[in-house]
């Protein structure tokens, strides 16, 4: 994971895992959703940092290919809601939606502390 990346990636994990100890005396589907939910979203933004650095260094122009990269990422989001669909006594959609969402809130909330 690039540079730019980690402290945002890594704030993240801080707050979902107070959030989670915190949840835990709430409701243990909490918990176990917000991480999952964190932890597709680590694999989607190391997938996106690969696919965008191999289309930036490449000079292919194969469309299929790069439309089935950007189909895989969307899979790696949607994963998460499917095993939640499966296994609705372990998993809340609302909590995946949360675990997934938070490390793009940190990137701005880093972003916005930067800049004043």
């Amino acid at each position: 994971m690039i540079n730019e990346l980690k402290r945002p990636y890594f704030l993240a994990v801080k707050v979902i895992l107070l959030l989670s100890v915190v949840c835990l005396f709430i409701d243990f589907r909490y918990s176990l959703s917000m991480i999952l939910g964190l932890m597709a979203s680590g694999v989607h933004l190391l997938n996106l940092q690969s696919n965008m650095t191999g289309l930036l260094k490449s000079r292919s122009k194969n469309r299929f290919k790069r439309f089935l990269k950007y189909m895989m990422n969307f899979m790696i989001l949607l994963i998460p809601f499917l095993i939640a669909a499966a296994f609705p006594n372990f998993f809340n959609f609302i909590f995946i939606f949360v675990g997934e969402i938070m490390d793009k809130a940190a990137i701005y909330f880093i972003y916005l502390k930067e800049r004043g």
